[in-house]
């Protein structure tokens, strides 16, 4: 698999608070500076300090490092955009609150700097397709990430701001696969209308979420 693309800046603020943590730091630090064929575990021991049974303690092998860190890389854009938005859609009272709510929410999902993130879990699922471990684990969170959606709209089905009859699950794949979906824009050979861009999967989740309305 091609180096991951770019940095993270989420997953390296913060100082790893145990062995595993900065174990995990240093494997995404590697894997984003050089190809995953120049890996070398004696790099990441380096790094932290640790030592070759502690890696394989937590990890399992190098194998089980790599896997883990990529699952950070991945995960990681969908953290930061997921944290607030469910904080933010807890507060809404109304219609016009939940509008300015998936607004914000779309608005930071699909942001022209999120570029690289994307391209780094576009990366990752393609290393996936021959990689049957690091294809459960992806499943496994895109799984977890889809549920935590659909709770969230959950509720605000629950406080009569969506329809009583929508998905949630539905709902959850589909913003999952619609921003992940806007790599293919990333690499297009024309500039991308941003906001209109926004103001389309604005409207196409409006109509999701009140069918009705979009009749």
């Amino acid at each position: 698999m091609a180096k991951i693309p770019g940095k993270n800046a989420t997953l390296s603020a913060a100082k790893p608070s145990s062995t595993r943590e900065a174990l995990l730091a240093a494997a995404i630090a590697e894997l984003t500076a050089r190809p995953e064929t120049e890996f070398r575990v004696e790099n990441i021991l380096a790094a932290t300090g640790a030592s070759f049974s502690s890696l394989y303690h937590h990890f399992g092998s190098r194998e089980g490092l790599i896997i883990q860190a990529q699952i950070a890389v991945f995960r990681s854009p969908i953290a930061q955009d997921i944290v607030p938005f469910t904080a933010a859609a807890g507060q809404a009272s109304n219609a016009a609150d939940l509008k300015a709510v998936l607004t914000v929410a779309i608005a930071a999902a699909s942001r022209a700097d999120n570029t690289q993130a994307r391209a780094a879990q576009l990366a990752i699922l393609s290393a996936a397709n021959s990689r049957p471990a690091l294809a459960e684990a992806i499943a496994k969170e895109q799984s977890e990430v889809t549920a935590q959606i659909a709770e969230t709209f959950d509720g605000l089905r629950e406080r009569g701001l969506i329809a009583p009859q929508v998905d949630t699950t539905l709902i959850g794949q589909f913003l999952q696969a619609t921003i992940l979906g806007q790599s293919v824009l990333d690499i297009g050979a024309g500039p991308l209308n941003l906001k209109a861009y926004q103001d389309l999967l604005l409207k196409t989740l409006q109509a999701l979420i009140w069918p009705a309305a979009a009749h």
